[in-house]
């Protein structure tokens, strides 16, 4: 019974973040600014893997080390590489 809970929960948390990752990558064929498409793209990044990556954990928990390892390593670059982006594209326009 705990399984079954552990895997549902797991899950749902597996889909709200690719639903999440979805409706953000709507967002970079819709907004026209450089700054917004960056923004949409780093929202996805900073909310959507960590649900994933959280609920991969929760049904496989041998994987538990791996996706912490994942999350801490896209929670440094993320923003580094949003910030790289921007400050690329403000020299080019």
């Amino acid at each position: 019974m705990y399984e079954i809970a552990l895997e549902y929960l797991g899950a749902t948390l597996m889909l709200l973040g690719a639903a999440i990752l979805a409706i953000s990558s709507f967002g970079l064929f819709k907004f026209q600014s450089l700054n917004n498409k960056i923004q949409a793209g780093g929202i996805a990044s900073s909310i959507a893997l960590p649900l994933m990556l959280v609920g991969l954990s929760v049904v496989h928990p041998p994987a538990g080390g791996l996706c912490f390892t994942l999350l801490v390593f896209d929670l440094f670059v993320s923003p580094l590489a949003s910030h790289l982006l921007a400050k690329a594209g403000s020299k080019i326009t």
